[in-house]
């Protein structure tokens, strides 16, 4: 994950950058964008993935945008796969023009998406068959329980997602599961549940955000399927 947040940054960057930009949206964007360098100098050779959350960099504005798109362009560079961590969740003409930016504009592999608008917030990502989908089902943040527990029709909302991506998503690599990160009660029977919904074999990761359709995903990011 790179969420580069200005407290964490090392001071001689932080210092740098001001001197160069002052104390402004453009320092703080220059300050992450050499924080995030440094990190994928170090190790772009021992890892497959990042997966920058893109609200670390709008906060900073313009200047922020254009350091997640040259955090992008650099791990690309370095034959990284890219998860723009965005987990947009609207639809209609909104939804396609956020698979636009996150496709289009930063040139993402692959994206995290919301899909408790329905399969309609969902659709439009998966429109770009050479990409990758990373869809919310069961989160591990404190109040996820909220809805996600409810039940319908004899059944937790959250395999109801897992039902709607296993009905509605057409795969070539077989299915990939991914829990939010971070331990929480009962993750055993979450997990047990949700492969149960699906028809076809899956892969299950205590990591990540929840279920990756990805028709011709990069194959580094795939792991055999083990009986």
């Amino acid at each position: 994950g790179l969420d580069p947040m200005m407290k964490f940054i090392p001071e001689h960057i932080t210092k740098a950058a001001f001197a160069e930009y002052g104390e402004t949206l453009e320092g703080a964007a220059e300050a992450i964008w050499q924080f995030n360098k440094a990190i994928v100098d170090a190790t772009f050779d021992l890892i497959p993935a990042v997966k920058p959350q893109i609200a670390m960099y709008e906060q900073f504005g313009i200047p922020g945008l254009i350091a997640f798109k040259k955090t992008v362009d650099y791990c690309k560079e370095k034959d990284l796969v890219v998860i723009g961590d965005i987990k947009r969740g609207d639809i209609g003409s909104t939804a396609d023009m956020y698979a636009k930016e996150a496709f289009i504009r930063y040139n993402a592999d692959a994206v995290t998406v919301n899909p408790y608008m329905g399969l309609d917030a969902v659709k439009p990502f998966l429109d770009y068959a050479d990409k990758g989908v990373i869809i919310l089902c069961r989160t591990s943040n404190p109040h996820s329980g909220d809805l996600q527990n409810l039940v319908a029709d004899g059944r937790p909302l959250y395999e109801h997602v897992a039902l709607l991506a296993d009905e509605n998503v057409e795969l070539h690599c077989g299915q990939r599961v991914r829990v939010t990160g971070g331990p929480f009660q009962g993750i055993e029977g979450i997990l047990t549940k949700i492969k149960g919904v699906f028809r076809r074999k899956v892969v299950v990761h205590i990591e990540g955000v929840a279920i990756v359709s990805a028709p011709t995903i990069d194959s580094r990011l795939i792991e055999p399927i083990k009986e």
